[in-house]
């Protein structure tokens, strides 16, 4: 549970290859990033679900519902916090830029 699937890294290729990549097109003549962006949005759930969200909820539990409180606690549950709130913002961009190659 500790380390979540990383589904967005690339296989070892040679420069040839990914020139060819680069350059494919669909059938309007523009550049496909579908499955890159599809595989990138996947990989930030992925983080977010398997990783720093149990963190956070853990954190938080431990704060309000228990009531620790230390200086390390607050800290890292920023931490985890600003994390999390990075990743949406990061997978609410991913979601733009798809949205935007689909209609153009």
């Amino acid at each position: 549970m500790q380390y979540p699937l990383v589904i967005t890294a690339n296989k070892p290729s040679s420069r040839r290859s990914r020139e060819k990549h680069a350059a494919t097109r669909d059938e309007s003549g523009v550049c496909s990033n579908v499955d890159r962006t599809t595989a990138e949005m996947v990989g930030i759930v992925f983080s977010a679900l398997l990783q720093d969200l149990p963190f956070l909820t853990f954190r938080l539990y431990l704060l309000f519902g228990l009531d620790i409180i230390s200086h390390m606690m607050i800290f890292f549950t920023c931490k985890n916090a600003l994390v999390v709130i990075l990743q949406l913002h990061r997978l609410m961009i991913v979601f733009q830029q798809k949205k935007k190659t689909s209609n153009a």
